[in-house]
């Protein structure tokens, strides 16, 4: 495994831009972030994970005040969601997890979470009956619709979830647009075990025998901290491409 542990978000910054990946995780080239949208959605992050485990919520730090005011009230809106009443309703009967780490191994056998895991993340909410169970992402910034919605950082949650527990028949995996209160959801079951094992393999295969990290031109360089600090530099006719 040359370019590993894997995770969601380092296959995610391959197939969005194969020479962003380089820069990230093979260079290993940090370029702190300074953006509201990265501040504002870890700040919803850490708060509801505070919330749900009786604590308050985090204290903002590094934004303006109308900043703040403006992560305040998507918190409030939320805490006041029929979405967050039903969390608390299964609570009383579900068994509720907040970022629990998930590992793989090469062959798919659940280990913990650890740099030394094959695949590795965070759930940020579950819940789960004897049968049941329910995985739940925050997501701040821009709504997508059902067709648009990538499944696949629930989707190795929820095999991680069947694996690790035989008796769970299936998984509801659900991402929540918290400046929205809306959602997309799907079901996996025991049947797709096999297919998600290939999904995943046939993406971190990909990733292995890559040699040359080519950039992917589009819209989204504009927004990107490696071009604007000079570590990726774009031609005459790549930035006619990007504009």
């Amino acid at each position: 495994m040359k370019y590993g542990p894997y995770s969601y978000s380092r296959q995610s910054t391959y197939y969005s831009c194969p020479n962003k990946f380089k820069l990230t995780y093979i260079d290993k080239i940090s370029i702190p972030s300074d953006s509201y949208a990265l501040k504002k959605g870890s700040w919803l992050h850490e708060s509801i994970e505070n919330i749900l485990v009786g604590s308050k919520p985090k204290q903002p730090e590094g934004m303006e005040i109308e900043e703040i005011q403006e992560c305040k009230v998507i918190l409030k809106d939320f805490l006041d969601s029929e979405f967050f009443k039903s969390i608390k309703t299964l609570s009383e009967t579900y068994e509720m997890k907040v970022e629990e780490g998930v590992g793989f191994n090469e062959h798919f056998d659940t280990v913990p979470y650890s740099e030394a895991s094959f695949f590795r993340g965070f759930i940020d909410l579950h819940l789960y009956s004897e049968e049941k169970c329910i995985i739940i992402d925050w997501k701040s910034g821009k709504l997508k619709s059902l067709e648009q919605q990538d499944f696949l950082q629930n989707e190795i949650y929820a095999l991680w979830f069947l694996l690790k527990n035989v008796e769970v028949k299936e998984v509801k995996i659900v991402f929540f647009y918290l400046e929205h209160n809306k959602y997309n959801s799907k079901i996996i079951t025991r049947k797709d075990i096999e297919t998600l094992k290939n999904k995943i393999y046939k993406k971190i295969n990909k990733i292995e025998n890559t040699h040359i990290f080519k950039k992917s031109l589009s819209k989204l360089c504009g927004y990107c901290d490696y071009l604007k600090d000079g570590y990726c530099e774009l031609s005459d006719s790549e930035l006619l491409m990007v504009l």
